[in-house]
């Protein structure tokens, strides 16, 4: 009987006030009268039913905004992830790219005394980060020389350590 007192009351006022959103029941109070509206066994007045359909409305309405809002800020949020992400990932191609500059570099100082350790750094360089220029060095380095093999592996006596050598014509 109460609370039907106070939405007669409430609906009365809302309608004489010309029925401004800010009188219209919102959070716990527009619960309580859900609960009460299921439960109540009578009619309602035209007023008092039209006071309950504009809370309905506007409760719906605050909650598709709340969505929205929701949607908005987890859209704003993925797009920065990506970003962040997209950065990062450039920033480590862009370090792996140094990375082999520096390697084809230390590479090109050795190349004359030792083709092997120029080949191996051309190869660390191309792990890094695949170019042309690391490739064309790659293949300039097997041309100047035979590369060294241990067919021996390493922990082994200096006796069985031998190496393999070429002749000039490849055999």
């Amino acid at each position: 009987a109460l609370r039907r007192d106070q939405l007669r009351q409430s609906a009365r006022t809302w309608e004489e006030s010309g029925r401004p959103s800010g009188l219209l029941w919102t959070g716990k109070s527009y619960r309580e009268f859900l609960v009460w509206r299921e439960s109540y066994p009578g009619g309602l007045s035209t007023i008092e039913e039209t006071f309950a359909a504009a809370m309905t409305t506007r409760a719906e309405r605050r909650r598709r905004w709340t969505r929205i809002t929701v949607a908005g800020v987890m859209t704003i949020l993925i797009a920065v992830i990506a970003a962040i992400g997209w950065y990062a990932s450039r920033a480590e191609r862009e370090r792996r790219r140094a990375e082999a500059s520096r390697l084809l570099a230390l590479g090109r100082l050795q190349i004359d005394q030792n083709p092997t350790l120029a080949l191996a750094l051309t190869t660390a360089g191309l792990q890094q980060a695949d170019s042309p220029r690391l490739r064309h060095f790659a293949l300039e380095a097997l041309q100047r020389g035979p590369t060294y093999v241990d067919l021996a592996g390493p922990g082994t006596d200096e006796e069985t350590h031998c190496a393999v050598q070429f002749s000039p014509d490849g055999k």
